[in-house]
């Protein structure tokens, strides 16, 4: 909170509710991508180096693994050509901020996991990209890996999903942490029915570790 807001000349931000992704939301996440873009531009003196061995880098053009980053996004996330791809970075850098400030809050998080998940991915990004949900009191929270975003009403909402699922994880009950992911994520598409199908299939496969085989009917069964 800022010192307006603490004593009252601002109202106090509410927590963000499901779906809302403000601008200031988008213009830090935005901040974040083009931070960690903007690395990918070779400095004069890596152009310098790569010249003496004979290699040429183009200063508007993204380097090093935003360029499979990039590449990868237009081939298997955006579905277009391979020969229409370019790396210059200035239609990046237009591209993605267009993205980001324009588009429906669920493409701009289907945006952000194929970059978070992506395999050349810096983990900095991810931990910087949590950090935005938390200090803008995003309804959703980050977890993985593989990272993806989850709803939660609360920041303690969202840290008790992470505990949950870390130890769903860490008592080896792999089937659990999975239906549990995916109930959360089918609450991203609003599909309530599936959430519902996956919370009962994750308690169906804790249940069928802590009891004798044979000795349950599925709960959805039930």
């Amino acid at each position: 909170m800022t010192f307006s807001e603490r004593q009252g000349y601002d109202p106090n931000p509410r927590p963000l509710r499901l779906e809302e992704l403000p601008d200031v939301a988008r213009i830090a996440i935005w901040s974040v991508l083009y931070r960690h873009l903007k690395e990918a531009i070779p400095t004069n003196q890596e152009i310098i180096d790569e010249a003496d061995f004979g290699f040429s880098l183009d200063s508007n053009s993204v380097h090093g693994p935003w360029s499979q980053i990039l590449e990868d996004l237009h081939v298997h996330h955006d579905n277009m050509p391979l020969d229409d791809w370019s790396g210059r970075f200035e239609e990046w850098r237009a591209k993605l901020r267009e993205r980001v400030e324009t588009d429906a809050f669920n493409r701009v998080f289907d945006l952000l996991e194929f970059i978070m998940g992506h395999r050349d991915c810096p983990q900095q990004l991810i931990v910087d990209v949590d950090d935005v949900f938390r200090r803008k009191q995003l309804a959703y929270t980050i977890d993985g890996p593989p990272p993806i975003i989850l709803p939660a009403a609360t920041l303690e909402e969202g840290e008790q999903l992470k505990r949950n699922l870390g130890e769903l994880h860490a008592a080896g009950l792999v089937g659990s942490t999975t239906h549990l992911r995916e109930a959360s994520k089918c609450i991203n598409d609003r599909d309530w029915a599936g959430s519902v199908r996956e919370s009962i299939h994750a308690v169906e496969a804790v249940t069928k570790k802590i009891t004798p085989k044979g000795s349950k009917k599925a709960l959805s069964d039930a």
